[in-house]
């Protein structure tokens, strides 16, 4: 359920709660947290890469809209 509201794949949903209960997140978030602080706490080594992301034009919309960036 939480796959397809989101549009993601199971695998890539439990690939998050894994990373969650490593980090030792727990729910529901301390409201201090940021959307940084908690990508920091999930993903510790990509925080710390420059990354270049390639996307067609036609699939920009989507791509922004999964990012939560407004597609305008």
């Amino acid at each position: 359920m939480i796959a397809t509201s989101l549009g993601l794949s199971k695998g890539a949903v439990g690939e998050y709660l894994r990373r969650a209960r490593s980090a030792g997140v727990s729910f529901p978030l301390d409201e201090s947290i940021t959307d940084t602080g908690l990508k920091r706490l999930l993903f510790p080594m990509a925080c710390d890469v420059m990354a270049v992301v390639v996307v067609a034009p036609s699939r920009m919309t989507t791509f922004k809209s999964k990012l939560g960036i407004n597609p305008t």
